[in-house]
């Protein structure tokens, strides 16, 4: 059995979760947005997690969020159950819309550590090899 993930009150994070099997679910298109952008809204209020920045790719996000409160894994674990159930719904599917492993959360201990996961993300998604 793995560690508990630590979770500190005030810690600012970088959070990245992936689709299943690397899919393409989160293709952008209006029904995703407005998925996305609601839960993310209704989550973050009612666990009182800061929302600095999101990016939001085909297979997979990056959230970056502050946690007052040490809400992190009940904030995921909401997010990630409606957005998969609603988007689930309109794509036709029922079959697991995240992959099985769990979502990762690294501590930004700095200013520097949070401007270098903002950037970093996308452009490393995007880099050809």
């Amino acid at each position: 059995m793995t560690a508990p993930r630590q979770v500190l009150p005030g810690t600012t994070y970088l959070v990245t979760r992936r689709c299943a099997q690397r899919q393409f679910l989160l293709r952008p298109s209006a029904v995703v947005n407005e998925v996305f952008l609601y839960v993310l809204a209704v989550a973050a209020e009612r666990f009182g997690v800061l929302v600095h920045a999101f990016c939001v790719l085909s297979n997979h996000f990056h959230l970056v969020v502050t946690d007052p409160d040490a809400q992190l894994p009940a904030f995921e674990q909401y997010l990630d159950s409606l957005v998969a159930r609603a988007l689930n719904a309109s794509l036709g599917r029922w079959e697991a819309f995240w992959a099985p492993s769990s979502y990762s959360a690294v501590a930004l201990v700095s200013p520097e550590d949070v401007l270098d996961s903002l950037t970093r993300g996308p452009r490393a998604a995007s880099s050809t090899p």
